[in-house]
């Protein structure tokens, strides 16, 4: 019963580091659309999240087709059809 317990609250954390970490992502993002590792790096550490770095989010972003690359340090995030 602890072990399930635990098991659900570890899954809370996990995913709400998550939706914290994708929320400064796009709080990070300017009002052209661009994102940069500095003011991911910024936003991460005014909410008080340390790990996973801004690299590792931006990256994973990219690999999972979220963000296109713009230039060497910033990103732009791929529209949604609705």
């Amino acid at each position: 019963m602890l072990k399930d317990k635990m098991s659900v609250y570890s899954a809370q954390k996990t995913g709400n580091l998550r939706s914290k970490s994708i929320q400064s992502m796009h709080d990070a993002t300017d009002h052209h659309g661009i994102l940069t590792i500095a003011s991911l790096e910024r936003e991460l550490s005014r909410k008080g999240i340390s790990e996973p770095s801004s690299e590792h989010l931006i990256g994973q972003a990219e690999m999972e087709g979220i963000l296109l690359r713009h230039d060497d340090d910033s990103w732009s995030w791929l529209q949604q059809s609705s």
